[in-house]
C-alpha cells in the first residue's frame, strides 16, 4: 500500500479508477433507466386521473358519453368509449410510445 509513507503507487491509482469506473457503467444506465420509468408512472398516473375526473363527471353531473380531449401539462389526452361499457383513454408519452388505458364502466 504505501511505501514510506510517499502515498499511493502508479498501479493502485489505476487499481482504484478501475473500480470507481466499473460502478459507473453500472450505476449510470440503473439510475437513468429508472428516472425513465418514474416519468412514466407519472404519465399514467395523471392519464388515470385525467379518467377518473371525467367519469366523474358522467357520473355526478349528468354528461353525456361522447368522446373527448383534453390537454393537460402539455400531453393531450384523448377519452374514448369503445363499447356502451368500456371507456378507454390514449395518449402519447414523453418516449412518443402510444399507450392507452382502460376501464369498465358500471353504473
Amino acid at each position: 500500500m504505501l511505501r514510506n509513507g510517499k502515498g499511493f503507487s502508479l498501479p493502485e491509482m489505476f487499481l482504484a479508477l478501475t473500480v470507481l469506473f466499473m460502478l459507473c457503467l453500472f450505476f449510470i444506465p440503473a439510475y437513468t433507466h429508472l428516472l425513465k420509468q418514474l416519468k412514466q408512472l407519472d404519465e399514467e398516473k395523471l392519464a388515470i386521473q385525467v379518467l377518473y375526473e371525467y367519469l366523474e363527471g358522467v357520473l355526478v353531473e349528468d354528461k353525456g358519453k361522447e368522446n373527448f380531449h383534453i390537454e393537460k401539462e402539455g400531453i393531450l389526452y384523448q377519452v374514448k368509449w369503445n363499447t356502451e361499457k368500456e371507456i378507454c383513454i390514449y395518449h402519447e408519452n414523453n418516449f412518443q410510445r402510444k399507450q392507452f388505458f382502460c376501464e369498465i364502466y358500471y353504473k
